[in-house]
């Protein structure tokens, strides 16, 4: 059991030793966002105080099966798991639940700068995703950044040119009709 003014003054500290992390008064109760996402709550439920933090799936069900977490309400299903205070739960490791939850909700570009991971030891990660860049097949098959294509219709609407460049004509819903 711990009281709950010393976690919240320790949360506090927490929040100001992180980059771009702000306290922000959200439904109620004070949040910590990273980048304006929420990866810290600290609340009272059922009259109790707790804390709330992010974590994935599968720690969730790790912290669940102990005494003292539950799956938070509303936003349990994204992994969120609210920690009561007044049950033995250590004060390190409730802050070592809210850096991870930070490393989780951060953008990657904070990380970075702060050389976090935020995988957890041993756990295996997915590359991120490319993102493909807009473009527009040419007449060389090359392909053009969105960008340009739209550089190049303006030309040609200035100099008068009728053809349309970089646009597929319209179609009538995949039928084609008879001329006749």
């Amino acid at each position: 059991m711990h009281d709950p003014e010393f976690v919240y003054a320790a949360l506090q500290a927490l929040g100001r030793s992180l980059p771009e992390t702000g306290e922000v008064e959200a439904f109620g109760h004070p949040n910590w966002k990273v980048a304006g996402k929420t990866f810290l709550a600290f609340e009272t439920y059922r009259g109790r105080p707790s804390v709330g933090v992010k974590a994935t799936l599968a720690e969730q069900a790790t912290l669940v099966a102990r005494p003292g977490f539950s799956v938070s309400p509303y936003v349990g299903k994204h992994g969120w798991t609210s920690i009561d205070l007044l049950a033995d739960v250590d004060v390190d490791e409730i802050l070592g639940l809210a850096r991870r939850s930070f490393a989780l909700v951060a953008p990657k570009r904070v990380l970075v700068a702060m050389k976090v991971s935020a995988s957890a030891p041993g756990e295996a990660t997915k590359p991120p995703k490319r993102a493909r860049a807009p473009g527009r097949a040419t007449a060389r098959g090359k392909t053009r950044s969105g960008r340009a294509a739209a550089a190049e219709r303006a030309r040609a609407l200035r100099s008068g040119t009728t053809r349309r460049v970089g646009r597929s004509r319209p179609t009538t819903r995949g039928r084609r009709r008879d001329p006749s």
